[in-house]
């Protein structure tokens, strides 16, 4: 089998699906699973390849039964998830990640450990997503780092809106990928305070700290001079550069989703080859060899995952870039189905329920049509020069290894998607290139701001200009019922036919 991996990460997903949709307990998953684990070496000793392989895959399904079931269970019955106090309650905790802003909020993560209320004090662990307005104390609040002990009182959101666990609710199935058991809302700043800070060692604080830089920088930057929020520019650099979708505002969020552009501010596999590519670029003019450029990105691209928010799809789009890179280092030539599969199989290990997830289905679809599409799609175009030919053949394939799911999840399907990532996808190398040159120069050597300056806010109005064609030519994208699970099934067996009628995979 040349892509064993990738298999072995297909079964292990739909264990996690059947389960969620059989349940069952995990001890019945368990026992399956070690009888066929055992059935297997059994056949594989007496020389029964083929079927020890159909049991390992087996095997692997009721793994992630067990998995699915297990992780299930410990996320609703942790007792914050279960609290069901009204009014505003004292807690203590520990902050996760540094405060994001949006518009008229600011987010903060903390692992809880106690919690107060009527003068009873009760340990409570469990991860809390508060938020409050932004006022006077944002700035102070900003400085929240991870690890700082923090005391606060806030409200508990009622969860009856999305944790109905038979829902098909994406809310839900959000919180509970990121492992996130309630949410809060503190209605002043004066009701939060720090009590005491983490360890100056540690890593993440440090590039948190520089992340919060950088969103100062950008602010004072491309914000309005009467009101001080930033402008259209400044929220399109934050959430490029800095993986901070919530500043961008609805408007901007909506024509970019018609244009069949928004997946370009979800920190992806784009974004990591972008920065590989300026750091490998960088390298050759060090005049390193290859073998040792390679090895110092992976160091880049881990100090880089420390700097973005810790968002699961930051961690997906690094993990599958290192495992790639270790594959060059060591083999030189590699299978990256099996490098799908790995990463693939690592997360829904680690989080079981990332097959629920909207960006994991998009980045799974997605490369895995790009690997599979690109060598036909590359044959059947003409050659263009400057690369352009490789760059539709990508664009195609991810949109046709897409489009049934973005039916799905956002009822809307675009054709706009195929044309406007042409330019837009270089355009994105550009604006993440000059704009991380002016985030390191500004520390560096100021003066380089202010000839950087102006092309990068060009760059980005132009690249705001690009789904307002949609207003244009609005038939290239129309609204849509979301299609059945039957349908999306159908059609993507349809392409794996395709496919296969093509290459023996």
């Amino acid at each position: 089998m040349r892509c064993p991996f990738f298999w072995l990460s297909i079964c292990l997903m739909a264990g996690v699906v059947s389960a969620y949709y059989l349940h069952g307990s995990l001890s019945l998953w368990l026992i399956l699973n070690i009888i066929f684990l055992f059935s297997a070496w059994v056949c594989f000793f007496l020389s029964k390849k083929q079927i020890s392989l159909i049991l390992v895959g087996v095997a692997t399904f009721t793994l992630g039964g067990g998995l699915s079931i297990n992780f299930q269970h410990s996320f609703l019955s942790n007792p914050l998830f279960s609290l069901q106090k009204e009014g505003y309650l004292d807690f203590r905790g520990v902050v996760l990640q540094a405060p994001i802003k949006s518009t008229q909020l600011i987010y903060l993560l903390v692992e809880t450990s106690t919690v107060a209320w009527g003068g009873d004090t009760k340990r409570m662990q469990g991860r809390l997503k508060i938020s409050l307005p932004l006022s006077s104390h944002t700035k102070r609040i900003e400085s929240f780092l991870p690890g700082d002990r923090v005391a606060f009182s806030a409200r508990l959101l009622p969860r009856e809106s999305w944790s109905n666990f038979n829902s098909n609710n994406q809310a839900f199935f959000s919180l509970q990928r990121q492992k996130i058991h309630r949410r809060a809302f503190i209605k002043s700043g004066y009701l939060i305070r720090r009590e005491h800070s983490g360890s100056s060692h540690q890593l993440i604080r440090y590039f948190s700290s520089l992340r919060i830089k950088a969103r100062h920088f950008i602010e004072k930057k491309f914000s309005h001079s009467t009101n001080k929020t930033l402008t259209p520019e400044g929220a399109i650099l934050t959430a490029l550069l800095l993986g901070e979708r919530a500043q961008l505002s609805p408007e901007s969020s909506q024509e970019f989703q018609a244009a069949g552009l928004f997946h370009l501010f979800a920190i992806s596999g784009a974004h990591i080859a972008v920065i590989s590519y300026l750091f490998f670029s960088l390298f050759n003019l060090l005049g390193l060899k290859k073998r040792n450029s390679l090895i110092l990105l992976l160091f880049c691209l881990f100090f880089f995952s420390l700097f973005l928010p810790h968002r699961t799809s930051v961690f997906r789009a690094i993990l599958m870039s290192i495992l790639y890179i270790l594959g060059k280092i060591i083999w030189k030539d590699i299978n990256l189905l099996n490098t799908l599969g790995i990463s693939a199989f690592f997360l829904i290990f680690i989080w079981p329920f990332q097959p629920f997830d909207i960006g994991f289905q998009l980045t799974f679809g997605a490369t895995l049509a790009i690997i599979l599409l690109f060598p036909l799609f590359q044959k059947l175009l003409p050659h263009f020069p400057w690369r352009i030919s490789e760059l539709m053949a990508v664009t195609t394939a991810a949109q046709i290894g897409t489009m049934p799911l973005l039916a799905f999840h956002f009822h809307r399907l675009t054709l706009l998607g195929f044309f406007l990532n042409l330019p837009a996808i270089p355009l994105l190398g550009l604006i993440m290139g000059l704009g991380y040159l002016l985030l390191v120069s500004s520390t560096i050597f100021p003066p380089i701001c202010l000839l950087g300056l102006p092309l990068l806010k060009a760059l980005t109005f132009i690249f705001l200009l690009l789904p307002r064609v949609v207003r244009i030519i609005p038939f290239l994208s129309w609204r849509c019922p979301s299609p059945s699970e039957v349908i999306i099934l159908g059609y993507y067996l349809s392409l794996a036919g395709i496919i296969v009628l093509h290459q023996k995979i």
